[in-house]
């Protein structure tokens, strides 16, 4: 059988392993970018290389190893690291691929800022103009490279980042790494809003490590600015977050968001996930934006609007919840119900009788599946040197999915 040898190149000097040159040696085909099938000149003798397009690649190696030609393919770094590696081993059998790996662009900076590279998420912006992962990696303060690309600069992402109000950071731009070029640049994200910087470069965030409350599911009430009593109590907001069946990655939304208590633990939850809040009235969403500061929970996008006509423009929900706001029709179900992907999930919390009822009759028209449970909490309070139980409001919970 015919093999493909993956060989991975050094971050900027481009220089490969002595069993990467070795593999070399024995190819007939040598497939890359122009970069690095430049820096192979001197040892391509009579080898054929080929600069092509990615999906272009799979077809050509097909050709090739049908004749019997062994190819190599040149990647930087570590190939199966943000790499073509992962694509080659969807289309080839396991057992046709040779990778030779090298070191990879973030284990070099790494080194360079002498942090622990296990210590640091990494994620790739190549291609890509969706920054809700990258926000919910910072909202969990932990060290994060990004992979940049020519739209995706390091201004750029200082752009994003200080539009989004993000603070408390480090950024390092660590650019040319491994050449006589080499410049690392440390300051905040404001410092870099007009940087000019070499197109190959790596992007480290470095959270300060100041104390800031830190957004669990289940946050004690008290910790939430907020107005008097307005907020969804912390036994019936986990259990109506739970029904959600929230995962990472989805778009959510938390409707007549009230304080934000809601969009905030579901951002916890829900990893790298875009959360959208949308409330109207202009002192919550004030106390929203504050609690958004005091957890850093950044992946939350602050929505001002009345419902239902403001949903429209809203990124199309996996999960939905309604704690505030269904008013004194079903309007607002049915649209958000409308603007729900098939297979989605929308948990309403109801107090109101009329409320209770509507939210009912809306499903069945709907001929959604729903379940509802009825939440009646008691909690302990001091009183005359002792203590008590204190009870909450029972709330229903509805839970509905739509079809698929």
């Amino acid at each position: 059988m015919s093999k493909i040898d993956l060989i991975g190149a050094y971050p900027g000097s481009l220089e490969l392993t002595a069993q990467g040159y070795k593999s070399l040696n024995e190819t007939n085909v040598v497939i890359g970018s122009q970069r690095l099938l430049d820096s192979l000149q001197n040892y391509a003798g009579e080898k054929q290389l080929l600069k092509l397009p990615l999906e272009k690649t799979f077809s050509e190696i097909e050709k090739f190893i049908s004749a019997d030609k062994k190819v190599a393919v040149l990647a930087d770094g570590d190939p199966l690291f943000y790499g073509v590696g992962a694509r080659l081993f969807q289309k080839f059998p396991e057992e046709q691929i040779t990778v030779y790996p090298n070191v990879t662009t973030v284990s070099l900076a790494a080194s360079k800022a002498g942090i622990p590279w296990n210590d640091i998420q990494v994620i790739s912006l190549h291609g890509r103009n969706e920054y809700y992962p990258l926000f919910g990696l910072i909202q969990r303060r932990t060290n994060v490279a990004i992979f940049t690309d020519s739209e995706n600069t390091p201004s750029r992402i200082a752009q994003r980042l200080v539009r989004r109000g993000v603070n408390g950071l480090e950024m390092k731009i660590f650019s040319m790494l491994g050449t006589s070029e080499e410049k690392i640049e440390s300051g905040v994200p404001e410092d870099f809003l007009k940087h000019d910087q070499a197109d190959l470069n790596i992007v480290f965030l470095l959270p300060e490590k100041e104390h800031h409350l830190k957004a669990t599911l289940g946050c004690d009430d008290r910790v939430y600015i907020k107005e008097r009593g307005l907020i969804t109590k912390k036994a019936v907001r986990c259990t109506g977050i739970g029904m959600l069946d929230l995962h990472d990655g989805q778009t959510i939304w938390d409707l007549g968001a009230g304080c934000g208590s809601v969009a905030i633990e579901a951002s916890v939850v829900a990893r790298c996930a875009r959360v959208v809040a949308v409330e109207k009235n202009k002192d919550r969403l004030k106390m929203i934006r504050e609690n958004i500061q005091q957890f850093r929970a950044w992946s939350i996008k602050v929505v001002e609007g009345e419902m239902p006509d403001c949903l429209d423009d809203l990124p199309a929900p996996d999960r939905i919840f309604i704690g505030g706001g269904i008013g004194r029709d079903s309007s607002v179900i049915e649209r958000a119900a409308g603007c729900l992907k098939p297979g989605g999930k929308m948990v309403v919390h109801a107090i109101l009788m009329g409320s209770i009822e509507r939210t009912v009759k809306t499903f069945e028209n709907l001929n959604w599946r729903w379940e509802a449970m009825q939440i009646q909490c008691s909690v302990s309070d001091e009183i005359a040197g002792d203590h008590r139980f204190q009870a909450q409001n029972p709330v229903t919970i509805f839970m509905a999915k739509k079809p698929s």
